[in-house]
């Protein structure tokens, strides 16, 4: 990797030439450094885990395998619509 390659992003938030969006690349950069430290410390010292806590179909609830047409062959379905004539 060259040096180059590891200073684009920073060149990319540091000169992007639309001022909103370099203000928000900022934000989420300020955000994330906030949030990382509050989520580990919350894992490892607030977070209470239980030793029989639920499996994870009862959490989730049943699969919808079956409703799944993402990447079934085929023309996908239109929703009927109503006719107005």
């Amino acid at each position: 990797m060259s040096i180059r390659q590891m200073h684009s992003p920073v060149a990319r938030v540091l000169f992007h030439p639309d001022r909103g969006l370099r203000h928000a690349m900022r934000w989420y950069t300020a955000m994330g450094r906030l949030v990382w430290p509050y989520e580990i410390w919350n894992f490892f010292v607030r977070d209470r885990r239980t030793a029989l806590g639920p499996r994870v179909a009862e959490f989730w609830g049943e699969s919808q395998d079956g409703e799944e047409e993402a990447m079934s062959p085929g023309q996908p379905r239109s929703p009927k619509r109503k006719s107005s004539m």
